[in-house]
């Protein structure tokens, strides 16, 4: 009788203390900022010998999926020389309890949201990524993508980036700049989540390509293959206005004379050199 009372006592205990924590949380994040400098320790293993500052880490309440969420705000990589060379304004973060279990603070999952993403293919065809607000288009956004490149290396458990299995980009404001070609396209809003599988890495996700009632919303899914170094990429799309396709493909722009709405899948596979060696274009009129 005693040990039942002890237990109910204790849950009653738990229930008060949960409590407590969700009426705080409704009020605002509560600062983990302890928990800071082992955030930073666990991310810089992943990020290309870059360095990862934090202004703070908080636990928060997401009502919408009903979960306690420890995210991190203010995010800078700085490289060697101290400089910063790319900014995310939030990224949540889970952890491996398997890692704990061995002294290890390991993120699993990073959820990155509301980064500014550059994508420039040069006049030779090269393709570099530069992360933040920088107007600077030769700044080197090798730290963020180092995060994505450690889902490619195999598992080494001793290391806190080993765990790694994940990594999400949520509301990102993409510029693609295409000077071998003289093209400038935006896509002001971004989904996409980065997978690791025994091959490669899987990608899920959807964008929005342009404004207005030119605006082109895509579905999208894809493999990268270590192995090979192919990207094999499906997209598809529904309820498009055929003159939408004019500015990404000219060729296309006896497109834009039908009266009607395209539904349609393209599917591409693409070489180490960012080349497409095969595609194909399912076009039908939406019903």
């Amino acid at each position: 009788r005693v040990l039942v009372l002890f237990f109910a006592a204790a849950l009653v205990g738990l229930a008060m203390i949960f409590g407590v924590l969700i009426f705080q949380l409704s009020r605002g994040p509560i600062s983990l900022n302890f928990l800071t400098p082992l955030v930073e320790r666990a991310l810089d293993s992943a990020a290309e010998g870059a360095q990862v500052r934090l202004h703070d880490t908080v636990l928060t309440w997401d009502e919408e999926q009903r979960t306690l969420d420890i995210r991190a705000t203010g995010l800078q990589f700085l490289d060697p020389a101290g400089q910063v060379r790319a900014t995310v304004p939030e990224m949540n973060v889970t952890f491996s309890a398997r890692a704990l279990l061995r002294g290890l603070i390991a993120p699993t999952n990073l959820e990155l949201f509301g980064p500014r993403l550059k994508i420039i293919r040069s006049e030779s065809g090269e393709v570099s990524v530069d992360f933040g607000d920088s107007n600077d288009v030769d700044g080197d956004g090798a730290a963020p993508v180092g995060l994505v490149q450690e889902l490619l290396r195999p598992p080494n458990r001793e290391m806190a980036s080993g765990y790694l299995s994940g990594v999400a980009v949520r509301s990102a404001f993409i510029e693609l700049e295409d000077r071998l070609n003289g093209r400038r396209f935006v896509v002001p809003n971004a989904t996409v989540q980065l997978s690791r599988d025994a091959e490669g890495i899987r990608a899920d996700g959807a964008i929005t390509v342009g404004a207005g009632e030119q605006a082109i919303h895509l579905g999208l899914s894809g493999a990268y293959r270590a192995d090979s170094r192919r990207t094999d990429l499906g997209i598809v799309f529904s309820e498009i206005a055929p003159s939408a396709f004019v500015p990404f493909a000219p060729d296309l722009e006896f497109l834009a004379r039908l009266d009607t709405r395209l539904d349609g899948t393209l599917t591409v596979a693409i070489d180490p050199d960012f080349a497409a060696m095969v595609a194909s274009l399912d076009l039908r009129a939406a019903g």
